[in-house]
């Protein structure tokens, strides 16, 4: 089944599922507070320490992957951005935006962290992390313009 492009399909792994219910969430209610912007993350892996900045500047360690129990499917034209939330400054964590392209994803849904602070930090099986999944529209044809074409093109443009 292909995805179509108003809803977005996904599937929580069973780990997930104990989570949400930890949480006191059903899977119906996970989705549904989506509605106000991002889906909300969860650690749905083992607990992952992630050592300080200087165990990882000093010895070159890798960003270590968070689970998130999602497997997705995004639409043709769509692209799924992995983004992080205000409260990650008050954590000592850092990741990147990570761009998910469209398509069927059988391997769940990761969410990449550092710790720039000093002490190394757990994060807990069934912790929601700082980081939210948005899909949004992609535009994937360019046209190309010559500079005076592209000059004029964005003069038009009411500001």
């Amino acid at each position: 089944m292909e995805a179509e492009s108003n809803f977005v399909a996904l599937t929580l792994t069973e780990s997930a599922m104990q989570v949400l219910h930890n949480a006191g969430e059903t899977p119906e209610t996970y989705i549904a507070a989506s509605a106000m912007g991002g889906l909300q993350l969860y650690n749905c892996g083992d607990d992952v320490v992630l050592p300080g900045r200087t165990k990882w500047s000093v010895f070159e360690e890798p960003p270590l992957p968070i689970h998130c129990g999602i497997k997705i499917e995004i639409p043709n034209g769509h692209v799924g951005i992995i983004k992080p939330t205000p409260p990650i400054v008050r954590t000592g964590l850092s990741t990147q935006q990570e761009l998910i392209p469209a398509g069927k994803h059988f391997e769940e849904i990761s969410v990449y962290f550092i710790n720039v602070g000093e002490r190394d930090t757990v994060v807990k099986k069934g912790t929601k992390v700082p980081a939210e999944l948005y899909v949004v529209p992609c535009l994937t044809q360019y046209k190309l313009l010559s500079g005076v074409d592209f000059w004029r093109t964005a003069t038009q443009v009411e500001r």
